[in-house]
């Protein structure tokens, strides 16, 4: 399976590929049990949008770094994608009481490593 993976990811290197390889199988599998995919019918649209913001470099790593630990590395993602324009940034949000698992700081500073933009989000309640 190694050397499948390793040989896709390879192919991925080419943007057009990655592409056209995330349509036909956001096509193919929609609505497929998968735990990795909450299947909604923007989310084509909203992964497109992500990939017009964030480098493909950038997607790549992230999709390899999943790759090496699938299981391990599918949780403690960011929970939001905001954007202005062209400006963006991946946001984690806690509570004021809450704190990052060891997984989420993982992301969070694999992407800071990446140079992808990221924040800590700690929303403040007001009446």
């Amino acid at each position: 399976h190694k050397a499948v993976l390793n040989r896709l990811l390879k192919a991925y290197e080419n943007p057009d590929i990655f592409y056209q390889v995330l349509r036909r199988n956001f096509e193919a599998k929609f609505g497929t049990a998968n735990p990795f995919v909450f299947w909604y019918e923007d989310l084509i649209n909203q992964l497109e949008l992500i990939i017009s913001k964030v480098s493909h470099l950038q997607i790549l790593e992230i999709v390899k770094e999943i790759c090496k630990n699938p299981k391990e590395n599918s949780t403690g993602f960011p929970d939001l994608f905001v954007y202005n324009g062209l400006d963006f940034f991946f946001a984690e949000v806690k509570s004021e009481n809450d704190h990052l698992s060891n997984k989420q700081l993982h992301w969070i500073h694999f992407m800071q490593k990446l140079a992808v933009p990221v924040k800590i989000i700690r929303p403040v309640v007001t009446f």
